[in-house]
């Protein structure tokens, strides 16, 4: 293989797992990667994957290709992440890639205030819940809650964020004096949900109580403040969201917030000042992300 480009399809397929996916993934029609790819094996003079409907293994000259192809990709990375550590300017672009809630409710002051320190810096916001991989540069700095960040990455604490039981005022002055487990309760469906929560439902909210399922903590936000019922959230969402606390933060639920970027970016003017940022900013809004702002309505289960 003569061209960068044929050792980049075969690192596609690999990764990928099917010709469709890597198509998908290198932004090109599936007949393209199937006539690219006949016309490598005929070059080398073998056949590297045996391709099905539902995957693509390697063969034995496959895993050849595919280890020279990772580590061509991984030494092309390095150089372009090398290159831009050089970069001492505080200008350029930063993509920055946060989960929609957080970003919706905590960042977008912050980016702000950033943004009149450091005029010349341009923020790209990716709101995502994947995990986007920093090494490739699909994102510079990541804000993650993780309990152990990635070996490879240099990652900076910068708080932690509880999880509480909260509800709108009007539906509690409807349901006084009523229990967690005779609340009407909006939970995540099973696919999103941390087994920790699950846990924690089973032990205090009968299924019957189970009004409405949601697939995020924006959606149960909304449900609650429209009256359905309790709802576990984030107490940055719960708090500032207008609603009422009605549980001390759960233990099991509380999870580790960090900032995240490549070993090979920290001395990147703009990457270092926007970390250093975000840091100081972070910790000052611990009050919010630890649910010790609102008012605050304890009722446990009936004994």
């Amino acid at each position: 293989m003569k061209h960068w480009e044929d050792w980049r399809l075969i690192d596609a397929i690999a990764r990928g797992g099917t010709l469709a996916q890597a198509a998908r993934d290198l932004d090109i029609d599936y007949s393209t990667v199937h006539r690219r790819l006949k016309s490598i094996e005929k070059q080398v003079g073998a056949r590297l994957f045996e391709r099905t409907r539902s995957s693509c293994s390697p063969t034995t000259a496959g895993e050849r290709a595919i280890a020279a192809a990772t580590q061509a990709r991984e030494a092309f990375d390095d150089a372009l992440l090398d290159i831009a550590g050089d970069d001492a300017r505080l200008t350029g672009t930063i993509r920055f890639t946060s989960f929609g809630s957080l970003a919706q409710w905590v960042l977008m002051p912050i980016l702000a205030r950033f943004h009149e320190v450091y005029p010349d810096i341009r923020v790209e916001l990716v709101e995502s819940n994947a995990a986007l991989n920093l090494t490739r540069r699909e994102a510079d700095v990541a804000l993650r809650f993780t309990r152990k960040p990635p070996d490879n990455l240099i990652g900076i604490r910068v708080g932690r964020a509880d999880s509480a039981a909260y509800a709108a005022a009007d539906y509690l002055s409807r349901n006084p004096d009523r229990h967690l487990g005779e609340l009407d309760w909006i939970v995540p469906v099973p696919d999103v949900v941390l087994p920790e929560e699950t846990q924690w439902h089973q032990r205090h909210v009968p299924a019957s109580r189970h009004v409405l399922h949601t697939s995020s903590g924006l959606a149960g936000l909304a449900a609650a403040h429209a009256g359905l019922g309790a709802c576990i959230l984030i107490c940055y969402l719960g708090g500032a969201g207008g609603l009422t606390r009605i549980s001390p933060p759960i233990p099991e639920l509380a999870a580790d917030l960090w900032l995240l970027t490549h070993p090979s970016l920290r001395q990147v003017a703009r990457i270092r000042a926007f970390v250093d940022f975000l840091k100081r900013e972070l910790r000052e809004k611990a009050p919010l992300l630890q649910g010790e702002t609102g008012a605050v309505d304890l009722r446990g289960p009936r004994e």
